[in-house]
């Protein structure tokens, strides 16, 4: 897994009465009275087109529809300014308040803020005129802002969308928040071998956003949920239309341009993936601008997907000009608590990608300030998970996370400088200190950093000459990382490639070729894989190495000459230099 994983528009307003709106739509086609508004925006244009009426004002609608078009997107920043803005033009809209308190909610980043939203919900005054519709999305959502843990109040607001969704089978955005509910319902639930039922949630989910698109092919909603949905090796091929079309339909949001890689990069399809993070990345460039944001604002998940993605390519001067994005954008932010930890995520894995540990200090040097922070959070038991808005940076929980995320990530990357220099006793006492840090963390990454862990352990077994050991390590690690389906470019080294290198170096190059095939079944297209599945075939004399060396060559087509392998694989290949 990746290191970082641990980490205009126009307007329709159509007149209606208070208590029968007529449907709003917001499109890519603008009307002479949302010519202001789109010019304000740069240029860019889109966020796409959905059909949702509400009771309101027409300028609060506007603000209400562009809201719920970034909401699709999860542009929550976005979403939240615009409901913020729908309720000060209109103090007693409804939605406008419901669409601010679902900002807080992040389902598919398993994120909230409960104090948040219910405070939202408190300021929706009693009196104000809703439709039946919206008065069954309103108690909905006070279902999930009530009382109860995470996991029932998730449940039953899933349940409660569903009920919904069915009165009102043709409503799509019923279906389509019906959806996201229960993708967020089944956090923790999905496995890669699992039982067939631990898919359902998600199957059912894309089959309700795909009934969507069909309807409504500029939904955003509905392409976003079709790609969360399907986003595993096995499904993957079917979103694929739908990560073809999303960048398309909300080119203005961020998220919108990078999910599409979710589909490209389960498929193997990197140079797409590499398209889809590049314009992400402009994107949040072209947001950050507009709204005059500190630079820790940028889309640096996509950038840290860009740095992953040119490494399988070969490219790691391309992968070098990613990470020097992220440092120039760390020396221009004004926020001393967020951005190094993000910059460092990138900086860890250019370390693992290339072995360079002689610039360790040089690239680290902003975690090592992070990591020395004073903090007082408990923050296992931090409420609050939500990222800060464009209208508040980082609480104090937050703050602290990091600094615990920044002294488990050195204590990581100590380790495997160390194993890099046979230095066995440093290997064992940073994964003892890893150790000793994973009960702070929260359950969704305790696991990532148990993994880690396990990684150091192994490496130390194996320059204590115990391989047997380093296997049984690997073979933990590898019971908890594929737990759950992989998603995103993968990082340096996944657990199991991890073991097949071990089983090559013990000279085992038959149990190796199982290790690395199988790798390459749960994630298409790694090129750590194939080259490890070429060398452990060679070496074991199977007539595939051939089709192996040939794919690795074709994959590193335009790779940097100086590649580890690159000759290696074009020899055996029988491929030309280019």
């Amino acid at each position: 897994m990746t290191l970082a994983t641990v980490f205009g528009i126009g307007l329709g307003l159509a007149t209606a009465s208070a208590t029968a709106p007529a449907p709003v739509a917001m499109s890519s086609q603008s009307s002479p009275s949302s010519q202001a508004s789109q010019s304000s925006h740069d240029g860019v244009v889109g966020l796409g087109h959905i059909n949702f009426p509400v009771t309101g004002s027409p300028t609060a609608k506007h603000h209400f529809l562009r809201g719920m078009l970034a909401l699709h997107s999860f542009w929550y920043e976005e979403a939240a300014d615009e409901f913020r803005a729908a309720t000060a033009a209109a103090p007693d809209f409804a939605m406008g308040y419901w669409g601010e308190a679902l900002t807080h909610f992040h389902p598919v980043w398993n994120q909230e803020d409960v104090a948040a939203s219910r405070g939202v919900m408190a300021r929706l005054p009693a009196s104000a005129r809703v439709t039946s519709p919206e008065r069954a999305f309103i108690d909905a959502a006070r279902i999930l802002f009530g009382d109860g843990d995470r996991t029932t109040r998730w449940r039953r607001y899933a349940d409660a969308m569903g009920a919904i969704q069915r009165a009102r089978p043709s409503d799509d955005e019923a279906a389509t928040l019906y959806a996201v509910a229960l993708l967020g319902a089944a956090l923790g639930e999905r496995q890669l071998d699992g039982p067939a039922t631990s898919f359902r949630p998600f199957a059912e989910a894309g089959a309700l956003a795909l009934a969507v698109m069909a309807r409504n092919p500029q939904h955003p909603g509905a392409a976003h949920y079709v790609i969360h949905a399907f986003d595993d090796p096995d499904h993957a091929v079917l979103a694929l239309p739908a990560a073809r079309r999303y960048g398309a339909i909300a080119p203005e949001a961020h998220h919108a341009r990078h999910m599409p890689s979710h589909i490209f990069v389960q498929l193997g399809l990197w140079p797409d993936a590499i398209a889809s993070n590049e314009a992400a990345w402009a994107a949040s460039e072209a947001w950050v601008r507009r709204k005059h944001l500190d630079t820790s604002y940028l889309d640096f998940h996509s950038l840290s997907w860009l740095l992953s993605i040119h490494f399988e390519l070969g490219q790691r001067r391309r992968a070098d000009e990613a990470l020097g994005r992220a440092r120039a954008a760390l020396t221009r932010s004004r926020d001393p608590g967020r951005l190094p930890l993000i910059y460092a995520t990138m900086a860890g894995e250019y370390l693992l990608q290339t072995a360079d540990w002689p610039r360790m200090d040089e690239l680290l040097s902003p975690l090592v300030a992070l990591a020395n922070a004073p903090t007082t959070v408990p923050v296992a038991n931090a409420a609050t998970t939500a990222p800060p808005s464009a209208t508040c940076h980082p609480a104090t929980e937050r703050a602290a996370r990091a600094n615990l995320e920044a002294r488990a990530l050195l204590a990581f990357l100590r380790g495997e400088a160390a194993a890099a220099r046979g230095d066995a006793v440093t290997v064992a006492n940073q994964a003892d200190a890893l150790s000793r840090l994973e009960p702070s963390f929260e359950s969704a990454t305790r696991d990532d950093w148990k993994i880690r862990t396990l990684e150091l352990r192994a490496r130390t077994a194996e320059l204590a000459r115990k391989p047997d050991d380093a296997a049984a390590a690997l073979r933990q690690a590898i019971a908890i990382a594929e737990r759950v389906p992989p998603t995103g470019p993968g990082g340096n080294a996944s657990p199991r490639e991890r073991l097949g290198e071990l089983l090559l170096r013990q000279h085992n190059p038959v149990a190796a070729v199982a290790e690395f095939s199988r790798a390459l079944a749960i994630h298409p297209g790694r090129t750590r894989a194939l080259l490890g599945l070429a060398r452990a075939a060679t070496a074991s004399g199977a007539p595939e190495a051939t089709a192996w060396w040939s794919q690795l060559a074709s994959s590193w087509s335009a790779a940097d000459a100086d590649t580890a392998g690159l000759d290696e694989a074009r020899r055996l290949a029988e491929v030309p230099p280019r």
